[in-house]
C-alpha cells in the first residue's frame, strides 16, 4: 500500500478536503518554549524534542497508525493522511516526521511526506 503523508495549514491550505484522513497536531502546545517561529520548522532538532516530550505526541501518532492499519485490513492500496496545524511549519512537520518513522518501523514500505508550507518559514 503506499502512504502519503502531508503536513499542512488550517489557517493557509485548503487542501484538507482532499484527504481520506485528517490528524490535527493543533492540540501540541509549543507556547513558552521560547521558539523563534519564523526561523525554524519541524525538522529542527530542538523542535522535534519538543514535540517528542509531549505526551499528546505518542496520542496522534497513534491515531495516524490506526487509521492506515484499518485501511491495510480494508486491502486499500493508496491513502493519504493530512496532518494539520495552524501554519503547517512546527507541530505538523514533527507529526508527520514521527508517523512515517514510526510506519517505517512496522515496515510499511511505501511512504512519503510532503511538507507543504516549509517553503513559508522565515518569510514572516
Amino acid at each position: 500500500m503506499r502512504i502519503d503523508i502531508e503536513s499542512f495549514s488550517f489557517k493557509y491550505d485548503e487542501t484538507w478536503r482532499l484527504y481520506d484522513y485528517i490528524v490535527d497536531a493543533r492540540t501540541l502546545d509549543f507556547r513558552g518554549h521560547g521558539l523563534q517561529w519564523n526561523k525554524c520548522t519541524g525538522l529542527d532538532q530542538h523542535v522535534v524534542e519538543i514535540a517528542l516530550s509531549k505526551p499528546e505526541f505518542k496520542t496522534l501518532i497513534a491515531t495516524g497508525i490506526g487509521f492506515v492499519h484499518q485501511m491495510d485490513a480494508n486491502q486499500s492500496n493508496h491513502i493519504t493522511l493530512g496532518i494539520g496545524c495552524l501554519h503547517g511549519r512546527h507541530r505538523s512537520v514533527s507529526v508527520a516526521e514521527g508517523l512515517v518513522e514510526r510506519l517505517n518501523q512496522l515496515s510499511y514500505f511505501d511512504v512519503h511526506v510532503y511538507h507543504r508550507q516549509l517553503d513559508k518559514a522565515g518569510k514572516g
